[in-house]
Order: C-alpha cells, then structure tokens, then sequence
C-alpha cells in the first residue's frame, strides 16, 4: 500500500506482476508459462521458502533474557509472516486470472483459499508488529494500523474474487485511479 498508489489489490498484482522488472505478468504467464524471468509461482514458492527458512533459522537461537533479541526475533517473524502474505496473494491473483481466462469455478475456490491463508499471514504479522510498535502516520504507506485499516485492506481482495466473471477483465487500476 502506497498513498501514491493505494492499497494493491489483486488486480494490481494481475496487471503489473509481482517483480515486474524481472519477470512476466501474471496474464503474460497465464498466456505462455515458457517466458523467462522469474514468474509468478516461483516468486510465490521463493518467499515461502525464505519464510520458511527464517523460522527454521529462528528457532535454534537462545534468545534468554535479552529483551533486545526477543524484539529482533519477533520483527524477523513478522516479516517471514509477511512474505507468505505476499506469496499467497500472488497465487490468489494468478487463480484469479485464470478462472476470468477459463471459468472454471474450482480456480475462484482456489483463489479464496489462498486469501484465507493470506489472511491469516497478516493476522500473525500484525499481531506480531502491534505488539511491539504503535500505530504510526506515516509519509509513503499512510498508516500502520495492521490489524484495523491494513487487516480490512487485506480481507478485501475476496470480494474482487466473489465479484468476478469469466470473461471479464476490469480496466486498468491505473484508469481507476485517475477518476
């Protein structure tokens, strides 16, 4: 979420890919899942992975009595949280796209589940990042209210799921924006 940009709801992600830089959009890759670059499952798969990772890494610490260490280890798990969000919102959007491309209504049931665990990878994040920061006004993202204003923001990509038709392409966020 940017106040430039807004909250980047599913159909950001469908439209620009999640690295856009280094690899195809979503509908790119839905079009021709041979293009180079990093595509959308393997970033997906990559930041659970890395997740995965840091909470296996965090794990053989020896935290004792430092609070300085508890602090660094939970902001590393909030943020292990956080990149499973993202991965399972990358694959809540490229099951999006295909049910609009296909119909097939097993890919909108696949796009709900994997907001529901993206869902629940924000609740752990925020519930991890409140309990050791305020919430803050700031300059770039607005507000760090991670389980008010932020957790709506995240629950929201499910109604553009419900919403959805096959067939039907919503027009540019960029378009949406301007109006």
């Amino acid at each position: 979420m940017s106040r430039k940009e807004g909250e980047h709801s599913l159909d950001h992600y469908i439209e620009f890919g999640p690295f856009p830089s280094v690899g195809p959009t979503i509908p790119e890759f839905v079009e021709n899942p041979d293009r180079k670059g990093i595509t959308p499952p393997q970033a997906s798969n990559e930041l659970d992975e890395l997740a995965k990772a840091t909470f296996d890494a965090l794990d053989k610490f020896q935290v004792g009595d430092s609070q300085e260490m508890r602090e660094t280890i939970a902001d590393f798990k909030a943020f292990a949280h956080l990149a499973s969000y993202y991965a399972d919102k990358i694959r809540a959007a490229l099951a999006l796209h295909r049910f609009r491309v296909g119909g097939d209504e097993a890919l909108r049931t696949e796009a709900l589940h994997h907001l529901d665990r993206a869902v629940a990878h924000w609740i752990d994040y925020g519930t991890i990042a409140s309990a050791q920061y305020s919430p803050q006004l700031l300059a770039r993202v607005d507000t760090t209210d991670w389980l008010g204003e932020l957790l709506d923001y995240a629950k929201q990509d499910s109604q553009i799921v419900r919403q959805a038709e096959h067939n039907v392409f919503p027009p540019s966020v960029l378009f949406l924006r301007t109006k």
